[in-house]
């Protein structure tokens, strides 16, 4: 994500008014997060983003780890990892390691989420939100970027008004492609363990 003119690239609407909302039996993803931000600030933006991804159907589970001394990890786990910097050394919000096929790995950079909540006037724990869950998008849907919205690649004042709005949200095609991602990612565990059983 870069800066355009003073506005991050970043977030999405589903303009037809539909919902999507996670379930009980929606598929879930763990996300490992390492990060010195302030827990207030934390708390509130890791509720927000699993607001944001269970509107797409996809439930989060957070593990809130230390660099120092890192979450243990199953084989088995259905995991991301999410840093959060003070600065990632590019413009943008926030960046992901990924394919086409997706990734592991995003980084959000503090400093900059920080000059964009003074410039733009929406609380920081809202835009680490969203560029949250804008990187577990990629992670999910690989690099590419739609037009507008959650998972466009340079915000514009119309998405930082839904940012602000909290109406910034994963696309119908978007979010059918997420939910897709995270079953197809649990599933070759499952598959390679019943596949171990005599």
């Amino acid at each position: 994500m870069r800066w355009f003119q003073n506005v991050p690239a970043l977030i999405f609407g589903l303009g037809c008014g539909l919902a999507c909302t996670a379930a009980q039996n929606d598929p879930a993803l763990n996300v490992l997060v390492y990060s010195g931000v302030a827990p207030e600030i934390l708390v509130q933006a890791e509720a927000d983003s699993s607001r944001i991804l269970e509107r797409a159907g996809v439930l989060l589970n957070w593990r809130n780890c230390r660099p120092e001394y890192p979450c243990p990890i199953a084989p088995d786990f259905v995991h991301v990892s999410m840093r959060i910097v003070n600065h990632t050394g590019r413009e943008g919000l926030g960046c992901s390691l990924v394919t086409k096929a997706g990734g592991s790995d995003a980084v959000a950079g503090l400093e900059n989420v920080q000059r964009l909540a003074v410039a733009s006037g929406i609380p920081a724990w809202q835009i680490l939100a969203a560029v949250m869950a804008h990187e577990i998008g990629h992670l999910m849907l690989g690099p590419s970027h739609s037009g507008g919205g959650l998972m466009h690649g340079n915000w514009d004042v119309h998405d930082l008004g839904h940012l602000g709005q909290r109406q910034l949200k994963f696309d119908l095609a978007q979010s059918t492609r997420l939910k897709a991602a995270v079953l197809a990612r649990s599933r070759p565990e499952r598959t390679l363990l019943a596949a171990r059983r005599p």
